[in-house]
């Protein structure tokens, strides 16, 4: 099956949606809530720098490696509570949830495979009302290897009884697709983020790229 005869609700038997920086403008929100709680405990002002070579942590393992085990439980208290205080730093991107709405309302097998860790998961999405948007949320200490492994992927499918391959993967980053790739998805790379460089998400080569939602949304409606 080609992308472009994909008709919402007659198509892909599985979508799959990164959750930071592709349903979530909660990337900058995060930084600030780490920084928040990390900065008073080590002396001095956190930098995104900082904390580059652990990329592939979870928020929380972030949190724990860099604010020490001592008060890990005050520093995750504080970690959560600085979300629940600072709600409108952080906000769906424009357009998304309504395109989510749509796919659900078309018998669209919709699920979300992030990168954060459960705790702060399912806290995001119980602020902003998306616990109920989608089939299932898979979270990045759920269990199954993460992104860019495939294995929540199967999870995934696995659990809605539902086909993956020729199913559909959008992210913004390398992990998205080579996660997708690796499960034999299709795989769309956005651009509403713009955190990551251009040139990391040309490097994995995904099968489209969109800069808007209203892109987004008029490709899935192809056919």
């Amino acid at each position: 099956m080609l992308l472009e005869s994909f008709k919402i609700g007659a198509g892909f038997p599985l979508i799959v949606f990164d959750l930071d920086g592709t349903i979530l403008n909660s990337l900058p929100a995060t930084f600030n809530a780490l920084r928040a709680v990390i900065s008073p405990r080590i002396g001095r002002e956190v930098q995104i720098k900082d904390m580059v070579h652990l990329i592939n942590n979870t928020d929380l393992e972030i949190l724990r490696e860099m604010a020490g085990v001592d008060d890990y439980q005050a520093c995750l208290a504080e970690y959560l509570d600085h979300f629940r205080n600072h709600q409108d730093d952080l906000q769906p991107f424009p357009g998304v949830i309504e395109l989510v709405e749509e796919l659900g309302r078309n018998d669209v097998p919709v699920a979300i495979l992030t990168g954060r860790a459960r705790l702060s998961t399912d806290l995001l999405l119980e602020l902003h009302g998306l616990k109920d948007l989608v089939k299932l949320v898979v979270a990045a200490d759920d269990g199954p290897a993460r992104k860019p492994a495939p294995d929540g992927i199967f999870k995934i499918a696995k659990e809605l009884e539902v086909e993956f391959k020729g199913g559909l993967i959008i992210g913004d980053g390398p992990a998205d697709v080579k996660a997708g790739r690796a499960a034999s998805l299709f795989t769309i790379a956005t651009r509403w983020c713009g955190l990551i460089p251009m040139e990391q998400i040309t490097r994995v080569e995904p099968d489209y790229t969109v800069e808007t939602i209203t892109e987004l949304s008029a490709l899935l409606s192809m056919g």
